[in-house]
């Protein structure tokens, strides 16, 4: 999710910042992702606890239950109790692609960042005066701040 979590923490002003995605689509696919308290006041500053409420009913609740553990022959070995909730530091756990989308559409829409979507990066080049990358189509990108490059492939 580094592609598009890194400048949606950059805040309201993404003045200058683009995203390159080697994905020529968002895909909705993946396994279970968990995000921890930290990471929930992340989302929770973000859009004033909007990203955040879009998070939680996508979330598995372990609240009153707890995640049970089982062997394969479907017998209980253990039962981790949930954490006492904290609504300042929430926790995400969740399907990757569906924690990944509303992360991906609150940086491409809410925030107006331009998400360039089947962008294969071939060079990397840096020196005393500059440093970007080159493009599969032979475009020269060159930020005006840091460079992230997300390959969200790995993630889906």
């Amino acid at each position: 999710m580094e592609g598009s979590k890194a400048p949606s923490e950059v805040g309201s002003e993404p003045s200058g910042i683009k995203v390159i995605v080697v994905g020529a689509e968002l895909k909705s696919l993946g396994d279970i992702i968990s995000f921890g308290p930290n990471a929930g006041r992340i989302f929770r500053r973000w859009s004033n606890g909007k990203i955040a409420d879009r998070l939680k009913p996508l979330s598995i609740d372990l609240e009153g239950h707890g995640f049970k553990i089982h062997k394969w022959t479907g017998e209980l070995v253990h039962t981790q109790k949930a954490h006492n909730p904290d609504p300042d530091a929430p926790v995400f756990n969740g399907h990757r692609g569906e924690l990944h989308t509303v992360v991906f559409n609150y940086a491409k829409d809410e925030l107006g960042i331009p998400i360039h979507l089947g962008q294969r990066v071939l060079e990397y080049f840096e020196d005393e005066n500059q440093a970007g990358i080159v493009l599969e189509s032979g475009i020269k990108v060159q930020p005006y701040g840091p460079l992230n490059y997300g390959d969200f492939d790995s993630f889906h």
